[in-house]
């Protein structure tokens, strides 16, 4: 019997470690009407998920390492500022510095007032900040300080406004940007100089890999500018062309250029977004990866009859398993093999091609 009372005590341990490590995922609106009431449900490692609509911007206190997200892309699921007839914040991140990060994916925020992170390690992926800011703010899409930890990969920040840092100003803060977009964002603070089109770094290290800054305007540093404690920006591969001045934004440059990366200014399928945006929001749109989206190319339509049919499903099919090479563009993904996704290529495009 004393062996067993020792044993239960454990077996109890167990059993409470293994439930407070279980991840769920929490749905809105299916099982919470909000996010809000979601997180304050969740514990540290939960998912937040988020069905296709637009949401009104609510300032979510997000205070605990879960992750939010859209179950299907940041094009079709946006937290609006104008959903309830006024701009309005849509979130603000406080954890603890030693907490694993807070994750936001496939979410664009639409006319969202300027978005706080505070002391907090974040990931953002997918996302899309678009008209967000106002006067008085300083950050149109994002205000991060004290000590926060921000790593941004694939994301999108377009037509942000604010007084200084049209779209993130940091405070001695961390923060890498991936493969992101700043588009035409503005400083335009009228009290003395505006600074930082794109981004203001104050204290705070910062680096770039694979961005494009293109028309962002401030009247000191219309891509980026740095103050205090920022000896160098390490840039690599990053393309800047149209800002309305450069001064300090590529202090440790490497690779960068002018050049418009493929997409850029186009809407192949009029549905309002930039092609160059809609395929780093969504890769899937662009599955040969040519910065164009595949439906306006109808790379389905093997026999380039300008219709996708039996005739190019019978193409994809005489060549499965191969690499495709005796047969230019029936690996329609490129993925180096004719496969199920090539043929889930030809049904989903079937019909006549978009002209």
């Amino acid at each position: 019997m004393t062996s067993n009372r020792l044993a239960l005590p454990c077996l109890s341990a167990l059993i409470a470690t293994a439930s407070a490590s279980f991840a769920a995922d929490l749905h809105v609106p299916g099982d919470f009407a909000t996010v809000q009431a979601a997180h304050d449900a969740a514990i540290a490692g939960d998912r937040i998920i988020l069905a296709p609509g637009i949401y009104p911007a609510e300032d979510w206190q997000i205070s605990k390492a879960v992750t939010i997200m859209s179950l299907s892309g940041p094009l079709s699921t946006v937290v609006s500022g104008e959903a309830k007839g006024a701009a309005a914040r849509a979130f603000s991140i406080s954890t603890s510095p030693t907490d694993p990060p807070v994750h936001i994916e496939g979410l664009s925020f639409f006319s969202t007032s300027e978005n706080l992170i505070s002391a907090s390690d974040v990931e953002l992926r997918h996302c899309r900040f678009l008209r967000n800011g106002g006067v008085g703010a300083f950050g149109g899409a994002l205000r991060i300080f004290s000590g926060a930890v921000i790593s941004a990969s694939q994301c999108s920040f377009e037509l942000c406004v604010a007084d200084g840092a049209g779209a993130v100003a940091a405070f001695s803060s961390s923060l890498e940007f991936r493969y992101c977009m700043f588009l035409q964002n503005a400083a335009t603070w009228t009290g003395g100089p505006s600074e930082g089109g794109a981004l203001h770094l104050v204290d705070s290290a910062a680096q770039f890999l694979g961005c494009s800054f293109v028309g962002n305007t401030a009247s000191i540093g219309g891509a980026i500018c740095r103050w205090w404690g920022n000896p160098t920006v390490p840039v690599t591969d990053c393309s800047f062309l149209n800002n309305s001045s450069n001064w300090n934004c590529c202090v440790a440059c490497v690779g960068c250029d002018s050049t418009m990366p493929p997409g850029f200014g186009l809407d192949c399928n009029v549905n309002g977004i930039d092609d160059a945006v809609e395929v780093l929001l969504e890769p899937t749109r662009d599955p040969n990866q040519d910065g164009v989206p595949d439906i306006c190319q109808c790379t389905a339509d093997l026999v380039n009859d300008t219709v996708v049919n039996g005739a190019d499903m019978a193409i994809v099919l005489n060549f499965w398993g191969t690499d495709g090479s005796q047969f230019p563009g029936v690996d329609i993904d490129g993925d180096g093999i004719v496969n199920g996704a090539d043929l889930a290529a030809v049904l989903n495009a079937w019909g006549p091609c978009p002209q």
